[in-house]
This record gives C-alpha cells, structure tokens and sequence, in this order.
C-alpha cells in the first residue's frame, strides 16, 4: 500500500509528534500505577487526566473541528489564523504556561493506560487518515484559532505535546 503524499512540512510535524505520543506513553508506563491518576495539585490533572486530554485533542481534530470545516463553504486560511498558531505553537513548546481549554478537551474519566493506549492508536489512525493533500486550504476550524491548514494543524500538535511533555518526569 503505497504511503499518502501529505505536504511535507506536516509530514514532518506528524513524524514528530508521533515520536512524541511515544516517549509520553512510555513516561505513563513509567510511572508506579498508584501514582499516574494523582493530580500533583489541586486543580491540576494527573498524568493519565493529561494522556485523557491528548486523545481528546487527537479525537476533535480528526472528527467535530474537521466537520465544522467540512459543513461550510470552502475557506482558507488566513493571516490571522496562521500567526495565532505560530504564536501558540511558540507558547506551548516554549514555556510551562498553563493555558485553558474548552471542556469538551478536559479529562472525565479514569482510564487505565491500556485504554488510554488503545483510545489514542484509534485517535491517531483516525487524524491521519483525515490528512488531505493539500496544504493550502483550511483542514479544520479550531475553536481558538479559526481556520488552519494541516501544516499549521501538525505543528500545532506538535508543540501541544511538548508542552504537556513537561508533566511526565524522565524516568
């Protein structure tokens, strides 16, 4: 079966991000299992809760803010979107700034790591699958960020999960 032609750039992002997803897991794994559903503090979540919210994110690119995009008129793109991204994507690889989320991306449940696992390969195949070819037009309509590409898309991703990558200590 021969590999889809995504645009490079998000190839690239997607290979990066997948290595990522890899050392997050296996930082989860690390963990004694007592402690991967303890929230460090009050108001904070637990690493499994950050692994939840990850699979979440993955769920809602590949399915509702892909369908929003798909429900309207085709758009592009535009400035606004594309340096809102870029700034976000700089804040979240950057610093250890908590940033808010809507809900629907907070963790509800208390997954074991297996689920956790098994949810976020079915999360990703799904993303993937959804890649378009182009890296022009908008792919999904973020709910911050308005239209954005699969480039911008992937390295939003990206730096979404070096961010996060930050609560899971080496082992």
């Amino acid at each position: 079966m021969q590999k889809p032609q995504w645009p490079p750039q998000a190839a690239e992002w997607l290979d990066k991000s997948t290595k990522l997803k890899e050392v997050i897991l296996l930082r989860l794994e690390s963990m004694p299992e007592s402690q991967r559903h303890l929230a460090p503090k009050p108001g904070e979540w637990s690493a499994a809760g950050v692994v939840e919210h990850l699979v979440l994110v993955e769920e809602c690119i590949a399915g509702p803010w892909r369908q929003r995009r798909l429900e309207i008129s085709p758009v592009k793109p535009g400035i606004k979107s594309g340096l809102v991204s870029r700034s976000a994507s700089f804040v979240l690889s950057k610093t250890n700034i908590r940033v808010p989320t809507v809900s629907e991306l907070e963790p509800k449940e208390q997954m074991s790591t297996n689920e956790l696992k098994k949810r976020w390969d079915t999360a990703r195949a799904s993303l993937i699958a959804a890649l378009p070819n182009d890296s022009q037009s908008a792919w999904i309509i973020h709910p911050v960020f308005g239209p954005l590409s699969c480039n911008q898309m992937c390295k939003l991703l990206t730096s979404h999960l070096e961010h996060h990558l930050h609560h899971f200590p080496s082992p």
